[in-house]
């Protein structure tokens, strides 16, 4: 493998990292949610408030993508980029078509 194809970065990589983190953070973000209402720091979620929480918990989780992005640009490996912004994309997309009701409806 040439020097060059190493620093910018691989796509494929990049594509299932992007797919991995939001699917880890989910689970972390959740995790802390129930830490934090076991220990009385907050209020348990409502049938209301619950599906605005676990709206709000994907897209941070897709956000989280957020961090390796930055890191791939600043080491200009533009390979690596493509494939998390697919990723991301896909993963917001899929977001959006999840909670159209939701987001959209009166």
């Amino acid at each position: 493998m040439s020097r060059m194809a190493i620093n910018r970065g691989n796509v494929f990589t990049a594509f299932f990292m992007g797919i991995f983190l939001p699917c880890a953070g989910f689970y972390l973000v959740q995790w802390l949610f129930q830490f934090a209402e076991a220990q009385g720091m907050i209020d348990a979620a409502s049938s209301s408030m619950g599906s605005r929480r676990f709206r709000t918990t994907c897209l941070i989780a897709i956000c989280i993508n957020l961090l390796p992005l930055q890191v791939f640009q600043r080491r200009r490996q533009n390979e690596s980029v493509r494939g998390l912004v697919i990723a991301t994309v896909l993963a917001a997309f899929t977001w959006v078509i999840f909670f159209y009701e939701s987001l959209f409806t009166s």
